[in-house]
C-alpha cells in the first residue's frame, strides 16, 4: 500500500512539473528583427575601443549601465546592452549592434523589444558624441 502512495505521490510531482510553463529569457535574437530596428547611422571616425571609452564616461556621469562585448572570434563587430541603471532585462534596454569596416566607418543598429524604450537608442548615439549628456529619464550621478 505504501509503494502506491509513494508511486502516486511521485506521479503528481512528475506531472505537476511537466505542467508548469517554463521561464522564457529574451535574447538577442528575438530582439534583432526589423520591427525592433528603431535606427542605423554609420559614424565617419569612431572605433570600437573609442565607444567603450565613451560609454565609461557616460556611465560615470548619468545613471546608466551597459554591456559591451565583443563577438568572439570577430574583432570587428560588438553588442552593446544599454539601459538605465538597474534595468537589467533586455526588454528594458537598448540592443546596439556595432560593426567596424575596414574603411574606419563604424555602423551602428539600434534596436529596442519596447516602442517605449526607444529613447535609449537616441540617448546611446548622443552617450557617443557627448558623453556628459545624460538621457531624460536617468539624472546626472555627479
Amino acid at each position: 500500500m505504501s509503494t502506491r502512495i509513494l508511486l502516486g505521490i511521485g506521479l503528481a510531482i512528475w506531472l505537476a512539473g511537466c505542467a508548469s510553463t517554463p521561464e522564457v529569457s529574451l535574447e538577442g535574437e528575438a530582439i534583432r528583427t526589423e520591427t525592433n530596428l528603431r535606427t542605423t547611422k554609420v559614424f565617419a571616425d569612431l572605433t570600437l575601443p573609442q565607444v567603450q571609452s565613451r560609454l565609461y564616461q557616460h556611465r560615470a556621469q548619468c545613471a546608466v549601465d551597459f554591456n559591451f562585448s565583443l563577438q568572439p572570434n570577430e574583432v570587428h563587430y560588438a553588442t552593446v546592452y544599454y539601459g538605465l541603471a538597474g534595468q537589467t532585462d533586455p526588454s528594458e534596454q537598448a540592443l546596439l549592434d556595432l560593426t567596424y569596416f575596414a574603411n574606419g566607418k563604424l555602423q551602428v543598429k539600434g534596436y529596442t523589444y519596447y516602442n517605449r524604450q526607444a529613447f535609449l537608442v537616441d540617448a546611446f548615439l548622443q552617450a557617443l558624441a557627448k558623453p556628459e549628456l545624460c538621457p531624460a529619464a536617468s539624472p546626472k550621478t555627479k
